[in-house]
């Protein structure tokens, strides 16, 4: 990647300094790669991304849209498996050697996340809201 340099606005003539080939095929390049970049589907951003850290990383082949209940089994283990694939990846930079402990205590967290249920405070504000609405019926 190269370094984004300002350039002044004004024609060859006019420029306080001379412009090389080298520098307008530099600028050419940067904002060609900028304007791919800014138009880049999702899909193909996370499949530059996992390329990027790792080389071996199957591309995902499209997103998933339709609600995972009516997925097929084959389509439910692709997306289970790139996923999968994608978390290990990251822990494996995230926390070297480590990375089933950080995958154990995440899971962890979203099992618990899951099964948080409000307290009774709460609770008994949802029952007296309820009721009311019941009321004005």
């Amino acid at each position: 990647m190269t370094k984004r340099k300002p350039l002044p606005v004004c024609s060859d003539s006019e420029c306080d300094f001379p412009l090389s080939s080298q520098s307008t095929q530099t600028f050419s390049q940067t904002t060609t790669s900028d304007w791919e970049e800014e138009n880049m589907a999702p899909r193909e951003i996370f499949n530059a991304a996992m390329k990027m850290l790792s080389r071996n990383f199957p591309a995902l082949n499209s997103q998933l849209l339709l609600p995972w209940t009516s997925l097929s089994k084959s389509s439910s283990s692709y997306y289970t498996k790139i996923i999968t694939e994608a978390i290990q990846l990251i822990a494996q930079y995230v926390a070297p050697g480590q990375e089933n402990n950080l995958l154990t205590d995440v899971c962890k967290k979203w099992i618990s996340l899951k099964e948080d249920k409000p307290d009774t405070m709460t609770e008994a504000l949802i029952a007296s809201y309820q009721q009311q609405n019941i009321r004005l019926s």
